[in-house]
């Protein structure tokens, strides 16, 4: 089993990779239904990777409290897996998205 440090680097290495393709392809993703939701299930493969480095981080310098840090991880890696599908959707879908995953 990897290490907090090890895997905190393959995280930050997989969502780069990860984000840098789904930007080179985005107009491929944006042009049918079927590459929208593809694009959206890259989108929390995203999330996923993002939330994995932000706690491998957190564990690394020591920082991991409870809950509220668990939080502050999820709201990040929300807003930075979101912003970039913000340009492609218009601002109406974008917010209510923002709303819908305040509400939980």
């Amino acid at each position: 089993m990897a290490g907090p440090g090890s895997s905190m680097l393959y995280s930050f290495l997989r969502f780069t990779v990860v984000l840098s393709l789904q930007e080179m392809y985005r107009a491929k993703l944006a042009s049918s239904e079927l590459f929208t939701i593809l694009g959206g299930f890259i989108s929390s493969l995203l999330f996923l990777v993002l939330l994995t480095f932000i706690g491998n981080f957190q564990e690394t310098c020591g920082m991991r409290t409870g809950w509220g840090a668990v939080i502050l991880a999820e709201a990040v890696a929300l807003v930075a897996v979101l912003a970039p599908s913000i340009e492609f959707v218009s601002p109406h879908v974008s917010c209510s998205q923002l709303l819908s995953f305040m509400r939980l």
